[in-house]
């Protein structure tokens, strides 16, 4: 009721004004205090609102003009108005129920905020209807604090009649010019609205429904240009990233109660942009209650892809996203969001959870795909999420897997105009094999093995830039293994700058950097990348080109290369440089150079270059890897190789010395070239050996070298063979000797050596290139060293480690088999050696007389030795030893000579022992290899004569006594008819006895000597006893006194020829010649009248006494198998005596002696008839009797005969 009483006060206030609008028109001013008054109480006590008035001009018919009109509460104004007109209807006048018929207001301000209160708490509005009819004109008007900001009325017109009404209106809505025409009903219940239209420029809307307490207004937007929505917007809400364009259609209900109104409706946009969103066929719900306008359950597409979600704008530039979009294609989203440029795939899912608000944004995006790229690198099952933070930053965090390695990615992107990327993706473990098959150029690296790295994402979203680093343990590049493999590099748009990449292959660093174009794009890749790698192992160049590991490189090189062009096809440069290298594992490789190209499956070597051995290598050639099976052709030669330096490839090479050149030509597939060569050396020295020309020609390949032809020129022979050489199983070759004199060997080294022989054999190496093993055999049917003839000789030498060189010698010597085995080895001047007799040991009588020395030598000597041999001939030291040898029946025991040699080459024994029959001995000599010239110097003594008796005696008699012996002699290796000396034997106190003879002659069965004093020359066939050589009887000696002999002892077959005289006493004389019968031959010898004359002269004067000395000489000669006495002699007594009277010492003797008395007659002299007369043939008889008589007494027997020995000789004793 309140309202309706508002209502009617405002007629009633219309009607005055009327009135007075009348008197206006009259020009009188009639009623206005009236009209004042009444319009000032027309809002009674119980009434919130209050009137004021200003100025009233006019009267009734005119109608009345109100200047400064407010309604108000006390608090709040409802209405003002600057300039009212209102003018009566003059029937209303005239029936005195004054009505307004036509008001028109100008520059007025409605509060709406204000005016909805008071009306909802007042019944003033009921006062408007049965209004009579009523034309309102408005201009300049505004209305503030509705929902949608001010509104201003540019102008409009109302028609009011009967509760109906007609209005037009022409405002604007904030920036939105809006005309609408409407009709209606009213009354007490409210206004009904029938029809109301809205036209902007671009948009229609169509409206019916009620406004009552409860608005309800229902209809349809058959055009909407979204713009025009914006455009409605209070400035204060419109935010600089909130846009909203495109046109759609509509359905729309506003309902609430003022000034809480909602308009809602269903927005269907064939095309149309939220937010920056581009949508296209969407359907969505959308409202606005007054603050906020929300697009909700949105259906369509952004960006041509499925969309779901809503859209509120809100008050104070706040705009909340919540968007879920399906196969998501991110490089047309970046114009909402161009911090997404790092994402170039699809996305399944994404989902925006954004709230933004001047400038600020707030919320998360949250994104999945099987399979999408990220700054071109593609990725599988990815999610993730974007926070956008109070900052103004994005923290990205997402995860995926790249060629099925887990990848993290995580950082920041800083918003702005272009926004500022940090991001990073890594792995810890990516598999190389499957990233290989993704590019052309990655397929033809053959990767294989695990990395793990990091990729960043830095600069501008719109220019942004990754760099990204990997490493690895060990991976394998092209089926090479790479160890510590680092890279670190950058990728600018379409250019991969590597920075520097290293890593090791085996045990090489290598190194490098450069940049790739269109890595990650579908054009062609190019790179070009260079490097240097120093201290590189030949082992990086064996596992890139396989091919070369049989040259078995070893020593650091430096490496430059550079790698230029389409990836797929790049050129590859190289320069390939060491100091100090070696190849086949110890040839040397000095100042070693290689260059090439490898382009296209081919490398070109435009030069190879080295010193070998100080000889100049150069080659050049192709490896062409364009075939199924690479291809090799190879052409060089090397100059001028020292042969010397092979010492230093091996010590178990022979000393070589002189240049070879060869050349050489590599052909054929490159894991095994044919390969064909020559080598040519002049004048080359092989152990001091010189060779006068050396040709060989090779055929084969770099594993197995077969030498097909080799010629060696030694003096007048030609040296052949042939074999192979193989790095990998080593030497076979084999070069034979031609019958060859050795004199023309050995005297290269030691010239007039007296050595001869006709020497054939061969020369084999086997074992491996680096360490080989040389063997050496030769055969002679005769060497003659010297004197020394050995028949069927072998000879063999084998290097061994270290140069040591193994040799034996093998003959038979006089059907004996002599060994020798010894060693050498070089040194910086010559070559070390020793030499050992072998474990048979060297046999005496095969050394001696060309080994016919059985009869006087026996035993073995070991032999031992080492020395040098140089250019200035040998040098070394050695020893002779044996346990026991014997010389013509002398014994020496613990024989030890050490021997060294002399400046002029001759071997010398200094200090050597021996032991001889328990006496000690000491040893020298000197022997020259050249002459082949010997000499020896012994000394004895305190020999146990007893002991050596037992050799030089019979066994049936023995010597006793010690002795000293002095020998020196000299002579000819193998020759013992060369053999001289001179000596001495000096014996004491001592005796011989047991023999048969001694018994005889002495009368105690021994014949004792005080001295024997024996000086004696030697040669090769007798010993020559010197005049002065005696045995000294004890002074009180019954059997001699003393006894000497000179002249020649035969050894073997040569003659005897003694000189012998001696004191003997009578009775030994007769036993000495009785007991040497056998010796003579009887018939030839004593039967000479003359000789028994003498002899007989001699002994019948002094045999009247046992104790008559007389001294006897006689001559032995002949053989030792034939000894015959001469010129037996018994001197005659100084003076006459006669025969004593027997003392009874004399008669015992003497009791069994046949008693003789003999009448002796002598020749007349000399001159006589020689033939004998019958007193002669007597007196011949008588004689021969009594000296046989004398020879044996008491035997009638005349002839006496001894038994031979086995060797053809007799013993005095008869054995």
């Amino acid at each position: 009721m309140k309202k309706r009483r508002v209502f009617f006060l405002s007629l009633a206030a219309l009607f005055a004004i009327g009135a007075v609008s009348l008197y206006a028109l009259s020009g009188i001013n009639f009623g206005t205090e009236t009209l004042r008054s009444v319009l000032e109480k027309s809002f009674g006590p119980e009434s919130p609102c209050v009137l004021s008035v200003g100025e009233i001009k006019g009267n009734p018919v005119s109608g009345y003009t109100i200047y400064n009109l407010a309604l108000s509460t006390p608090v709040s104004p409802i209405y003002e108005a600057e300039m009212m007109f209102a003018r009566p209807s003059l029937s209303s006048l005239i029936a005195r129920r004054p009505a307004i018929h036509k008001l028109r207001i100008e520059s007025f301000t409605i509060f709406a905020d204000t005016l909805s209160r008071v009306s909802m708490n007042t019944k003033e509005g009921n006062r408007l209807q049965n209004l009579p009819l009523l034309e309102v004109d408005m201009e300049k008007g505004r209305v503030t604090g509705s929902p949608i900001g001010s509104v201003f009325l540019e102008k409009g017109h109302l028609h009011l009649e009967r509760n109906q009404f007609e209005a037009t209106i022409q405002s604007k809505f904030n920036d939105l010019l809006i005309e609408i025409e409407t009709t209606g009903k009213y009354g007490e219940d409210g206004i009904s609205v029938q029809n109301l239209t809205a036209k902007t420029e671009d948009s229609l809307l169509r409206l019916s429904g009620r406004l009552t307490h409860e608005i309800g207004l229902a209809g349809k937007i058959e055009s909407i240009y979204l713009a025009d929505i914006q455009k409605a917007l209070p400035s204060s809400e419109k935010g600089q990233e909130v846009s909203l364009s495109g046109q759609g259609a509509s359905s729309l209900i506003i309902r609430g109660r003022w000034p809480n109104l909602v308009a809602e409706g269903g927005l269907y946009a064939e095309k149309a942009n939220l937010a920056g969103f581009d949508l296209s066929q969407t359907l969505c719900r959308w409202s606005w209650d007054g603050k906020n306008i929300s697009f909700l359950d949105i259906k369509g597409e952004a960006f041509q892809s499925p969309i779901t979600g809503s859209i509120i704008l809100a008050q104070n530039n706040f705009v909340h996203f919540d968007l879920s979009g399906k196969d998501v294609v991110p490089s047309k989203w970046y114009g909402v969001f161009p911090w997404l440029k790092f994402a170039q795939g699809p996305l399944e899912t994404l989902h925006l959870d954004l709230a933004m608000q001047g400038g600020n944004k707030n919320g998360t995006v949250t994104f999945s795909s099987p399979a999408t790229a990220m700054s071109g690198i593609p990725l599988e099952n990815v999610s993730g999420t974007v926070a956008f933070n109070p900052d103004n930053t994005l923290t990205v965090k997402t995860h995926g897997e790249w060629h099925k390695a887990r990848v993290v990615g995580e950082g920041t992107v800083s918003l702005g105009k272009d926004p500022m990327l940090d991001l990073a993706l890594s792995t810890s473990r990516l598999a190389l094999k499957n990233i290989r098959s993704t590019k052309a150029p990655l397929r033809s690296l053959a990767l294989e093995g695990d990395v793990a790295g990091t990729i960043k994402l830095l600069g501008p979203s719109s220019s942004f830039f990754i760099t990204g680093q990997f490493g690895s343990e060990r991976i394998r590049l092209g089926g090479n293994l790479l160890e510590k493999l680092s890279i670190a590099f950058e990728q600018k748009e379409n250019v991969t700058t590597v920075s520097s990449f290293s890593a090791f292959l085996g045990k090489t660093p290598i190194q490098g950097k450069g940049h790739l174009t269109n890595l990650f794009s579908e054009e062609e890749t190019y790179v070009n990348f260079e490097g240097r790698g120093e201290k590189l192992q030949p082992s990086f160049l064996e596992q890139v080109f396989p091919a070369i590991k049989t040259l078995k490189m070893r020593g650091p090189v430096s490496l430059e290369w550079k790698l230029t062009g389409p990836a797929q096809n790049a050129a590859l440069d190289i320069n390939i440089q060491g100091t100090s290298n070696s190849i086949f594992d110890t040839v040397p490789l000095e100042q070693f150079l290689l260059s090439g190209r490898y382009e296209k499956g081919q490398l070109a070597l435009t030069k190879i270059n080295a010193r070998i051995m100080d000889g100049i290598l150069s080659c050049a050639g192709v490896f062409n890897m364009q075939k199924d099976t690479p291809f090799l052709q190879l052409e060089g030669n090397v100059e001028k190789i020292h042969l010397s330096r092979l010492a230093e490839i091996s010590p178990n090479w022979p000393s070589l010395k002189g240049q070879v050149s060869s050349s050489f030509s590599l052909s054929g597939p490159l894991n095994s070239p044919g390969i064909t060569a020559t080598l040519d050396g002049e004048k080359i020295s092989l152990m001091g050996l010189l060779l006068d020309r050396t040709t060989m020609e090779f055929a084969g390949s770099l594993r197995d070298l077969s030498i097909e032809k080799a010629e060696i020129a030694l003096g007048d022979s030609l040296l052949t063979g042939s074999g192979l050489l193989s790095f990998e199983k080593g030497l076979d070759i084999n070069i034979t000797i031609p019958p060859t004199h050795i004199q023309k060997i050995i005297s290269q080294w030691y010239p007039n050596t007296p050595v001869d022989g006709v020497v054939s054999g061969e020369i084999a190496f086997s074992g491996p290139f680096s360490n080989p093993v040389m063997d050496v055999k030769g055969t002679l049917p005769t060497l003659r060293i010297g004197g020394l003839a050995l028949n069927d000789v072998a000879l063999m030498a084998k290097p061994e480690k270290n140069g040591v060189i193994q040799f034996s010698l093998d003959s038979i010597y006089k059907k004996f088999n002599l060994s020798l085995t010894g060693e050498g080895s070089p040194s910086s001047d010559g070559w070390l050696f020793s030499l050992s007799s072998g474990p048979e040991g060297l046999p005496l009588e095969k050394l001696t007389a060309n080994g016919n020395g059985q009869q006087h030598f026996f035993g073995t000597l070991q032999l031992l030795c080492e020395g040098k041999i140089t250019s200035k001939g040998i040098s070394g030291k050695g020893i002779l030893t044996s346990p026991k040898v014997k010389f013509y029946g002398f014994t020496l025991s613990n024989l030890d000579l050490p021997f060294e040699t002399t400046a002029e080459g001759r071997v010398v024994i200094a200090d050597g022992k021996a032991k001889a029959y328990d006496g000690k001995g000491a040893i020298s000599g000197s022997f020259d290899p050249h002459k082949f010239r010997w000499e020896g110097f012994l000394n004895f003594e305190n020999m146990d004569l007893e002991k050596a008796s037992s050799d030089w005696l019979p066994p049936q008699g023995k010597i006793t006594g010690t002795g000293t012996l002095n020998l020196n002699v000299s002579g000819t290796m193998g020759q013992l008819k060369l053999i001289f000396g001179n000596g001495s034997l000096f014996a004491k106190e001592g005796a011989v006895s047991e023999f048969p003879l001694v018994t005889k002659i002495s009368s105690n069965d021994e014949i004792r000597y005080q001295t024997i004093l024996a000086n004696f020359n030697l040669d090769g066939r007798s010993v020559y006893l010197l005049p002065g050589s005696r045995v000294a009887a004890y002074p009180e000696d019954t059997t001699y006194r003393y006894f000497t002999a000179s002249g020649a002892v035969g050894l073997g077959n040569q003659p005897i020829n003694l000189k012998c005289v001696g004191d003997i006493n009578l009775k030994a004389l007769n036993a000495f010649l009785g007991a040497i019968s056998g010796l003579m031959s009887v018939g030839d010898n004593i039967t000479d009248p003359l000789l028994l004359q003498r002899f007989l002269s001699g002994l019948v004067g002094g045999y009247s006494s046992i104790r008559d000395f007389r001294e006897a000489s006689f001559t032995l000669s002949g053989t030792w198998n034939n000894i015959k006495m001469y010129d037996l002699k018994v001197s005659q007594p100084a003076y006459s005596t006669s025969i004593s009277s027997p003392s009874p010492l004399d008669e015992k003797r003497t009791e069994d002696e046949d008693e003789i008395k003999i009448k002796l007659s002598f020749p007349t002299g000399e001159g006589k008839d020689s033939s004998l007369t019958p007193g002669e043939q007597v007196k011949k008889q008588i004689m021969e009797n009594l000296l046989k008589q004398i020879i044996k007494p008491g035997e009638e027997d005349t002839t006496i005969t001894y038994p031979e020995r086995e060797n053809g000789t007799t013993s005095p004793n008869g054995q």
